[in-house]
């Protein structure tokens, strides 16, 4: 199966969107600040997935308390602001290790965030979108992605190990972020994602857990009645950390169901008009099945993101966050500036060059960057490096901060 198009907003290298980043970049990487990052408030979780990378983690009943993390999102927007060609960080999701909404404090970060001029988003279970948060936190959100990993009841509840309510609440809290969207007019982006799962499996209990590939349908008409502006349908990615998930899912192979998956996206696309859109990354997937990836180092690493832990420790790679050797520094006994600045950071730049990334998850967040790097990398040795300076606004991908 060949290639197909890319899809802007969620499969491209929206780093090259980015070129004052990359002119600091290839001429200093120790100087470059991040343009994205992730927190995770609280390290606590009311599901526990069968295919979570962060299982890892243990769940821990830990969160960054309210005024540090304000600080440190404060920290960020004033060194940007002081930055000679106003680099920094232009994004943050809260996601992480645990379910954000359960950090009591979230909308009010979110807020600030959003005043401070850096866009929020929230990846979520959803089961926490009370009305009282949505109507705080909606109008400072750029984007909402609930994580739904089934198209029914029964399955879902399998795979989320989630209590048997938990998926109407979901939907009926899904369902009235929409209505206050419209009620008031806010341009905040809802829809929802599923990890695509292809073969059924034993949980550690001995519970089977059913695939989930067969009600991808049913997913995408449920977020279309419900109004949701998109479903992203993408492969399963597995976390080298993770005993448990490669117990269950280390063996899942994408190219004996390429057929099947084929038709069913032909029958996904036909749910599409102008509200509503199905995103089946199928790049991603046929990525997934390669032997070996576009690029031979980790170039976006610790440079273009960083990833903020629940017990302050800022790492630069959330694939690693079990890994200390990805540590910088923990922003309870240092600045942000401090950190990334610093002698650590400086130490483990050296380190990621030697890096083997053979190790690393498959389809990382910093996937496209990384090739999109590389390829960067790869002309200027050839003396061939260009940079286009800028972009009409008309062309830039939505959420382009988000990369």
């Amino acid at each position: 199966m060949e290639t197909r198009q890319i899809d802007t907003q969620f499969d491209s290298q929206k780093i090259i969107y980015h070129p004052a980043w990359l002119k600091r970049w290839l001429n200093d990487p120790f100087s470059a600040p991040p343009i994205y990052m992730e927190i995770s408030p609280i390290g606590l979780c009311n599901h526990r997935c069968t295919f979570c990378a962060k299982e890892v983690m243990g769940y821990p009943d830990r969160s960054i308390p309210k005024e540090r993390l304000l600080w440190f999102v404060q920290e960020l927007a004033y060194l940007r602001s002081h930055d000679p060609d106003g680099l920094g960080v232009k994004s943050l999701m809260h996601a992480g290790e645990g379910e954000p909404t359960l950090y009591k404090d979230l909308a009010e970060v979110i807020v600030e965030t959003t005043k401070c001029g850096i866009e929020s988003a929230l990846t979520t279970n959803a089961t926490g979108l009370t009305e009282k948060f949505l109507d705080t936190a909606l109008p400072h959100l750029s984007w909402i992605k609930a994580s739904v990993n089934a198209g029914k009841k029964e399955t879902y509840t399998k795979i989320h190990k989630a209590k048997p309510n938990h998926w109407d609440t979901v939907w009926r809290n899904l369902e009235r972020a929409i209505e206050i969207r419209v009620k008031f007019g806010y341009s905040c982006e809802i829809g929802c994602q599923t990890v695509l799962l292809v073969n059924d499996t034993t949980d550690l209990d001995g519970t089977v857990v059913p695939a989930n590939w067969q009600e991808a349908t049913d997913l995408a008409k449920k977020a279309k009645e419900t109004g949701l502006d998109h479903v992203v349908i993408k492969p399963y990615g597995q976390n080298p950390y993770s005993l448990g998930t490669m117990q269950r899912y280390g063996n899942m192979k994408y190219n004996g169901f390429l057929k099947e998956l084929e038709e069913m996206d032909k029958e996904l696309q036909k749910l599409n008009n102008e509200n509503f859109k199905v995103v089946f990354r199928w790049n991603t997937i046929l990525s997934y099945e390669k032997p070996k990836r576009e690029y031979e180092k980790c170039l976006a690493t610790p440079m273009s993101w960083a990833y903020l832990q629940s017990d302050g420790m800022l790492i630069s790679c959330a694939a690693h966050n079990s890994n200390p050797d990805f540590d910088l520094g923990n922003i309870k006994d240092k600045t942000f500036k401090e950190i990334w600045w610093g002698e650590r950071r400086r130490r483990h730049i050296e380190f990621m060059k030697n890096f083997d990334i053979s190790a690393c998850r498959k389809n990382c967040r910093m996937n496209f960057v990384n090739e999109a790097l590389w390829n960067l990398e790869t002309k200027r040795q050839s003396g061939l490096v260009s940079i286009q300076e800028t972009f009409p606004p008309d062309s830039l991908p939505k959420n382009v901060n988000f990369i």
